[in-house]
């Protein structure tokens, strides 16, 4: 933890350590914390800009650290499913439309891909966050962008579901090794697309600064 500091609520500097003045930005004497609605008494945090006290702080930590390390449930992980496949299917067609249309491949669609996907699952897990819902975003992501490329491969669609999951799933590969410097490039565009996919559906932990004293100024 750094020592103690004049940086102003808002600052990317966190410490938790020592109060430091707010900055002018300060929390007026009889203040009230947004969470709780209780009278601030002696230091403030801000939480994502919000002026907090002591206790709610620690209970915003505490809930991000739980929603992190809790195990899955069983009914949001099938929703979150549900809702990522739906975006699976509407990105790959999104994905498909522009490759025929504009005859290339950019990573900002793919990204595109990967918002509407990660957007879904995001939806389905009722905002919960976390490494199983991050790993079937990043699944379901890929198998959007694979997806794209099935109806380009000369008979794709015509196996059942099983081979056009399976095609999907090697398609990406197929077109990365057998299209030489090309290939590199749709690896790059399908990496962004993944990595985004993965930070979207994070735990949203609330970012903290301060402590802060009530009533002081720069």
């Amino acid at each position: 933890m750094p020592a103690e500091s004049n940086t102003p609520p808002g600052s990317d500097d966190l410490q938790f350590d020592s109060a430091v003045d707010a900055g002018g930005a300060s929390a007026p004497v009889g203040m009230a914390c947004t969470n709780c609605g209780k009278t601030i008494q002696g230091h403030y945090f801000q939480a994502n800009g919000r002026t907090v006290c002591s206790s709610c702080k620690m209970i915003l930590e505490q809930t991000a650290a739980s929603l992190e390390s809790a195990g899955v449930d069983t009914g949001q992980m099938a929703r979150a499913a549900l809702f990522g496949l739906g975006g699976a299917i509407a990105g790959a067609v999104v994905y498909y439309a522009w490759v025929v249309i504009t005859k290339t491949e950019w990573a900002l669609v793919a990204i595109a891909v990967a918002w509407i996907v990660g957007k879904a699952v995001r939806a389905g897990s009722q905002n919960r966050g976390g490494p199983p819902y991050q790993i079937l975003a990043v699944a379901l992501t890929y198998l959007a962008l694979g997806l794209a490329y099935v109806p380009l491969i000369p008979g794709g669609l015509g196996g059942g579901i099983v081979s056009v999951v399976t095609l999907a799933f090697s398609a990406p590969i197929r077109n990365a090794l057998g299209s030489g410097a090309f290939g590199i490039i749709n690896v790059i565009i399908i990496a962004v697309g993944l990595q985004y996919a993965w930070k979207m559906n994070a735990v949203s932990a609330p970012v903290i600064t301060g402590p802060y004293r009530v009533g002081a100024s720069a």
